[in-house]
């Protein structure tokens, strides 16, 4: 079995963060957990920071300033997308990313619907 430590994870990091620093600006990382994108920040990381939403909340509850200042973008499912969420969003200069599609119809979906307020989005497919 494979064991870790906190002490070993962070010289992991500092390693590659070190050895990778000059592609770190171009990284963007997301999670659905905000407490990781909460870490990320206070580390003073030089990556984009971004969170995911995929969940049956309702979805205006991710619409707090707080939250979203540190954010550099926001990675949200098509199925839960709203238009006043992605204006919301592109008001506060964040890019925003639809995931994920997995056929024709859905990405047909997005493009008739959000494709003005989408900056990128997530494939299973070849669009």
């Amino acid at each position: 079995p494979l064991y870790s430590s906190a002490a070993s994870d962070v010289y992991k990091r500092q390693t590659l963060l070190g050895k990778y620093s000059h592609i770190l600006p171009t990284l963007y990382i997301t999670s659905h957990n905000y407490r990781h994108i909460d870490i990320l920040q206070k580390s003073n990381t030089n990556v984009k920071l971004g969170f995911s939403l995929s969940n049956g909340l309702p979805i205006e509850t991710f619409m707090i300033d707080s939250w979203v200042t540190p954010l550099s973008f926001i990675c949200i499912h098509w199925s839960i997308a709203t238009y006043d969420v992605l204006q919301y969003m592109k008001q506060r200069g964040k890019r925003v990313f639809i995931f994920t599609v997995h056929n024709q119809p859905e990405y047909q979906y997005i493009m008739e619907h959000f494709s003005q307020y989408v900056d990128g989005i997530i494939a299973n497919i070849l669009c």
